[in-house]
Order: C-alpha cells, then sequence, then structure tokens
C-alpha cells in the first residue's frame, strides 16, 4: 500500500473515532452492571452524568438524546426533581452512592412518557412519591410499560405511586421507611410487582385503590416480595375490582394485618405468614370466595 495513502487512511479513521467519543458512546449491546444481581441492556446512544452532561435532567432535556438511549449516572448525590419524557433506560453506577434527591419536590423521578427503565438509584426526600408514573385525563402524556428494578427508595412520602397506568414492572427494589405507603397502585391494572423488599413504611406496604389485573409475587423465591413491619401488608380497596389480583409466594413479618380488604385471587398455599391473625383472616376471606362464588 502507498505510504501516503495508508497515513490518509489512519487520519480518516482516528477522525471518526474522536468524532464518536465526543458525542457519547455508541452501544448497540451494552450491559450494565447494577450494584446487585440486574443486569440492564442498553441500546442507542450511552451518554454520562456528569462526564457529558452536569445534571441527568439537563441530559434528558437534551436535543442530542433520543428515545432508546441510555444515561448512564456516575455515584454522587443529584438534587434533582426529574421529569423523565423521553423512553430512555436511565442507569446509576450503584445504588448505594448514586442518589436522586428531590430536595422536598413533589416527585424525585416522574415518569411521563412510555417504556422507561430506571435502574441502580437511591432516591429519597419527595413529597408525593420518590418515582411517580401517572396518566391524567384523555390527552398525553400517556406512560406505561416502565421498569423500575434494583433502586433503594426511603424517606419519601410515598416510595412509588403508580396512577391511571398499566403493565409496569417494579422488581428487586429495596422500599423502605417511606411515610405512608411502599407501594401505591391507584385505578391501574396489569402491573407485576416481584421480587421487592418492602419494609417499615408508615402504614401500608402497598395499597391497591380500584385496580386490577396485577400480579404480586411469583412460583419462585426470588419473585417473591419480603413484606414486613406495617400496619397493614397489603391493604386493597374497591371491592370486587381485585378479584382478578393474584398474589402468590410472598413472605409477610411483623405486620399487625398482612393482607386486608377486598377479596384478591390469593394462593394462600404459597403465602408465609408470621401471624396467626392473617391466616384467619384468609379462612373468613375464603369462607366469603366460597358463598360468593368469585373466581
Amino acid at each position: 500500500m502507498n505510504k501516503k495513502c495508508f497515513v490518509k487512511e489512519a487520519s480518516v479513521l482516528l477522525i471518526l473515532v474522536l468524532m464518536l467519543s465526543s458525542v457519547g458512546v455508541m452501544a448497540a449491546n451494552t450491559q450494565f452492571q447494577t450494584s446487585g444481581s440486574f443486569v440492564v441492556e442498553a441500546y442507542g446512544t450511552t451518554w454520562y452524568v456528569p462526564d457529558d452532561f452536569p445534571t441527568i435532567q439537563e441530559a434528558i432535556d437534551s436535543e442530542s438524546v433520543n428515545d432508546g438511549d441510555t444515561i448512564y449516572v456516575r455515584s454522587g448525590t443529584y438534587y434533582e426533581d426529574i421529569d423523565v419524557d423521553k423512553s430512555i433506560k436511565l442507569i446509576g453506577e450503584n445504588k448505594e452512592t448514586t442518589i436522586i434527591d428531590a430536595d422536598g419536590e413533589n416527585y424525585a423521578v416522574d415518569l411521563i412518557v412510555d417504556s422507561v427503565t430506571i435502574s441502580g438509584f437511591t432516591i429519597r426526600d419527595s413529597t408525593i412519591a420518590g418515582i411517580g408514573a401517572h396518566n391524567s385525563g384523555f390527552d398525553p402524556p400517556f406512560t406505561d410499560q416502565n421498569t423500575i428494578t434494583d433502586n433503594i427508595i426511603t424517606n419519601n412520602e410515598n416510595g412509588i405511586l403508580l396512577y391511571q397506568t398499566e403493565f409496569n414492572t417494579i422488581t428487586g427494589n429495596t422500599i423502605t421507611d417511606n411515610h405512608v405507603y411502599g407501594i401505591w397502585l391507584s385505578w391501574t391494572e396489569f402491573n407485576t410487582i416481584t421480587g421487592n423488599t418492602i419494609t417499615d413504611n408508615g402504614y401500608y406496604g402497598i395499597r391497591l385503590f380500584y385496580s386490577s389485573d396485577n400480579i404480586i409475587g411469583g412460583d419462585t423465591d426470588d419473585l417473591k416480595n419480603n413484606i414486613e413491619d406495617h400496619s397493614i401488608g397489603i391493604y386493597i380497596e374497591g371491592c370486587l375490582y381485585y378479584k382478578v389480583t393474584l398474589m402468590k409466594n410472598n413472605i409477610f413479618e411483623g405486620n399487625t394485618v398482612n393482607i386486608w380488604g377486598a377479596i384478591p385471587k390469593v394462593d394462600q398455599s404459597s403465602q408465609q405468614f408470621s401471624q396467626f391473625s392473617s391466616s384467619l383472616f384468609f379462612q373468613i376471606f375464603q369462607i366469603l370466595q366460597r358463598l360468593l362464588n368469585i373466581r
């Protein structure tokens, strides 16, 4: 090969590499290992905070960041109340040391678009919810099919609030020491809540209000929720709307009442209870189910 041609081609290649590195890292199929055992696949362009943008919200708002991209947030405390209006993956470097602090604002993270993944953060100090996903009325924005996984959600009014949204997955989170509820589902359906540790929240571990077709727990140990140290572990409100909510293979410890309210579809044999009183409540529920022929 002609020496001049070789030098020219090498220079062009170097320029292309530098151009790509200056606008984030292209990741056709990058895997991020969060601080737990969860692996998140990253597609599109991966952007870094604070390397590419000084704050998480500036990264989301940038015209360079598109649906399908990943924002990777390095360890640190970020005093932000974040509106996520792009279908992105928001990944923290380490859930113990990558902190989103709402500093008393309504939400630490507010999801207002479909298909967002948030993983690897401590989320704290909000006055409505640490993470909110809510549809309002009949006009956009709508938010469904989100994934909330491997986070620590603490010291918020409520840990997670889902309102009029569906097909969300809440898995592998530690939701503790929130002032009212750990997880609050309101007028929502087809959500999956598995593998979470939900402890020491002010009133209820999980509150379901007029919500149906949700799955809480699962067939294997890694899918069971640990729901501990509440006045009520799971509180169900909304009468027979809950006849198709499935609760399976959860562990209840230290709750005054484990499950209370309307009658869900419960696989009682797989629930693990620490208190006789809750088994008695389930016996009453089962009698009512037979009498009312609820399936």
